[in-house]
């Protein structure tokens, strides 16, 4: 079984072989097989020059899915921090107010404003774990977003630079494809893309 890869340059041959008798000449053997492997390295190079193009756009993704994730994460954050801040006011009111009103009562009611103390003070340092261990998570999406921004720029960056290197072995293929052909007299028939 002949790999996928060879059937264009099994077509070329044979196309070739039939019109090998272009603009009066006969074509070799040798030329033949230069021109196949002059249409190889251009399928090359453009194969390279895609797959670079290709990472680009998985950069760009990353990207902007690490700035979507970070951007989400610091929202959640933001609004957690505005509602924490709410409820700590609120705790020191309420617990100023029983402060105030425990000065002022008889013992039997202050042992039972001492026990609404506590039990509000565990309640409010229960919830403050909570929205520490919330945040902690979200900054940890935070963190893995910037991080996918980063490792986007670095693909993006190094394919750029490949790309510039890819598309000078491109032109160069192309231009030895079309020097080999205006060489050996040959028309358009037989130019890559």
């Amino acid at each position: 079984m002949i790999p996928f890869k060879l059937y264009p340059s099994l077509v070329a041959i044979l196309l070739m072989a039939l019109f090998s008798n272009v603009n009066g000449q006969a074509l070799t053997v040798r030329d033949s097989t230069r021109i196949e492997r002059a249409e190889i390295k251009v399928e090359r190079a453009l194969a390279s020059h895609k797959r670079h193009e290709n990472r680009i756009v998985e950069g760009d993704s990353l990207i902007q899915v690490g700035l979507e994730i970070n951007e989400a994460a610091v929202a959640k954050i933001d609004s957690l921090s505005l509602e924490m801040q709410k409820r700590m006011d609120e705790y020191h009111a309420k617990e100023r107010q029983l402060r105030r009103q425990m000065r002022n009562s008889s013992e039997a009611e202050s042992r039972t404003i001492r026990n609404t103390l506590r039990d509000m003070d565990r309640d409010h340092r229960a919830t403050v774990r909570e929205d520490d261990a919330k945040i902690r998570n979200w900054l940890r999406d935070a963190t893995q977003g910037a991080r996918l921004v980063e490792r986007g720029e670095k693909m993006k960056k190094d394919a750029n630079k490949a790309m510039r290197s890819t598309q000078r072995n491109l032109n160069r293929a192309k231009k030895e494809h079309s020097d080999l052909l205006n060489e050996l007299n040959l028309d358009a028939a037989f130019t890559v893309r």
